[in-house]
């Protein structure tokens, strides 16, 4: 099984590549929206891609964290969502008060669209085109799997 992004790895992120995305879910019975960045990553010195999502009320919080041009070491301050299979991993930097599933991040058409950029780009994510595939359809019945800490 190929390795995935792991607590303590750094990251390179692809900063220009950047969008906005609306996250909707709900909590306490009341209907919540919070906007986000999706920033694809590569991990250094690793054959592994990603996508992270950093809440926009928090970006300023996450800077902080960067200690090179586009660096960041993976900290308990992220949470990650992945595949069944565990081949595709995802990191979110948030309010962990929030209580979103995963199924709101990789629904989501940015999800989809860093992820192949990402596997065409360094081609090192095995598959990703079925992969993808696998997790619109556990969608369609999913009712809801915790974002995970590390």
């Amino acid at each position: 099984m190929p390795r995935t992004v792991e607590l303590n790895d750094k990251i390179q992120l692809l900063m220009n590549d950047k969008e906005e995305v609306d996250i909707n879910w709900q909590q306490n019975f009341k209907k919540r929206k919070k906007d986000f960045f999706v920033i694809p990553f590569k991990v250094i010195d690793q054959e592994y891609a990603g996508v992270l999502f950093v809440e926009k009320d928090k970006f300023d919080e996450f800077n902080e964290l960067i200690f090179e041009t586009d660096k960041v070491a993976v900290s308990e301050k992220f949470q990650y969502g992945q595949s069944k299979n565990k081949v595709i991993r995802f990191l979110v930097f948030h309010d962990k008060k929030d209580n979103i599933y995963q199924h709101r991040f990789k629904a989501t058409g940015e999800f989809k669209k860093m992820m192949i950029m990402m596997s065409e780009k360094f081609d090192i994510i095995p598959c990703i085109g079925k992969e993808l595939k696998i997790i619109a359809e556990s969608l369609k019945a999913y009712v809801g799997d915790p974002l995970r800490n590390f």
